[in-house]
């Protein structure tokens, strides 16, 4: 008797344990994440400047170029998990920023070849909204792995400002586009709603005024599913 009162306990302690983990399975849920960008191969100065057309009149005699490739990242999400397998998620996400200095000595002819040093600096920043579709693999009830497909579309502000040129340069614009979106994921349920995710995504050719480029991000997000 003993005996059977011991499997019997058993058994709704494991349910207890298990029933809430795959009731996460399906349902509404939302959550944040953060992490750190990368963006990939940010042009030099000197090679954004011929491609706007750009022609001063002077002879560059010795420079130094340096990138600032990385930042912080956050994104806001909400999505429905319609199964184990597949869920659909709308997210507004901050890309953060990057920027890239050009500093140079030259001889500006227009100036009686005098001598002079100066510096070009570029930044963009960009945000905006995603949606994406999530396949996921279940390896235990608890366990999946994942990859994402889908669409953004946001907003970059470009900045450049420069000094010591024949012709000063100073000012700001933005542009507007739409970028695919692919990444892979481990996310981790508990047994209260309540999971974690690791995540790489990389963000193909976000359009900004001054570069076109892939943005890669690593980030690591909580998320809480309202169970169906």
């Amino acid at each position: 008797m003993k005996k059977s009162h011991s499997i019997i306990i058993r058994s709704v302690l494991l349910t207890a344990i298990a029933m809430p983990a795959l009731a996460a399975d399906q349902g509404y849920y939302f959550g944040a994440k953060f992490g750190e960008t990368g963006v990939k191969d940010i042009p030099s100065v000197p090679d954004l400047l011929d491609d706007a057309d750009l022609d001063f009149n002077i002879t560059i005699t010795d420079e130094k170029i340096s990138s600032d490739d990385k930042d912080s990242a956050y994104s806001f999400f909400i999505g429905r998990r319609f199964n184990p397998n597949f869920a659909v998620e709308v997210a507004y996400i901050d890309l953060g920023e990057a920027s890239t200095s050009y500093a140079f000595d030259a001889i500006n002819h227009d100036a009686g070849d005098a001598e002079v040093s100066g510096a070009v600096n570029i930044s963009t920043e960009s945000k905006g909204f995603s949606l994406v579709a999530l396949g996921a693999f279940p390896v235990t009830d608890a366990f999946s792995i994942y990859g994402k497909l889908g669409g953004y579309y946001g907003q970059t502000d470009g900045t450049l400002s420069a000094s010591d040129l024949t012709e000063p340069l100073s000012g700001s614009e933005d542009k507007k586009g739409a970028s695919l979106i692919g990444g892979l994921g481990l996310e981790y349920a508990f047994r209260n709603g309540w999971s974690i995710r690791g995540e790489y995504e990389r963000y193909f050719d976000v359009k900004s005024p001054l570069l076109e480029t892939d943005i890669d991000v690593i980030s690591l997000g909580l998320v809480y599913t309202f169970p169906l």
